[in-house]
């Protein structure tokens, strides 16, 4: 639409007054603009179709710190996804523990009250089966990035979980015999 579209919807009368004219053009600019706008967001509901390089420029033009761009196709789209969600919290423990999620699978932000700590600080707690210095150094960048500027972060716990089967065989041989014991109180009183 331009503004000589805008300008044929008027009536005869309007037409003529050059404020209504340029008006109509500051109109017509903006739907342009709307309209080019809503292109665009047609990019948000087609993540699914995108490839490595859109994802990864979309990624930086969204302002997503935890994006790893080294990271396989489906991660890179799930961080996408929930970066918008991420940015809307962020500051909350929502937001804390999904870019932590990024790194780690299993994370925990435990906050003051549900381990009796002073108000404001938390804890993260990490549960992690490797020993990757690499992934552990990123954690407190994103901590930093996404808590709430009042909070303190007071320990960052890794649990290190070690599965494996271990057989046990047991056998049990009376080895000598019990008396029972009686035992009687009395009150002379």
């Amino acid at each position: 639409m331009n503004k000589d579209d805008i300008l044929r919807i008027l009536p005869s009368v309007l037409k003529k007054d050059e404020g209504f004219a340029a008006l109509g053009k500051i109109i017509a600019e903006q739907l342009a603009k709307n309209r080019e706008l809503s292109d665009k967001a047609l990019i948000y509901p087609a993540i699914d179709k995108l490839d490595e390089p859109v994802l990864d420029a979309l990624a930086y033009d969204l302002n997503v710190p935890w994006y790893d761009y080294e990271g396989d196709l489906e991660s890179k789209r799930n961080t996408i996804r929930e970066c918008i969600q991420v940015h809307r919290y962020k500051g909350t423990k929502y937001a804390v523990e999904t870019a932590l999620r990024s790194v780690y699978e299993e994370v925990r932000v435990a906050e003051w009250y549900e381990y009796g700590g002073e108000p404001y600080h938390f804890k993260v707690i990490i549960y992690d089966s490797s020993n990757d210095q690499e992934k552990r150094a990123r954690v407190l960048a994103k901590v930093q990035y996404y808590k709430n500027l009042r909070s303190v972060l007071e320990e960052t716990i890794f649990e290190v979980g070690i599965s494996s089967d271990i057989s046990i065989k047991t056998a049990f041989r009376p080895c000598g015999i019990y008396k029972k014991i009686r035992c009687e109180v009395k009150n002379y009183g």
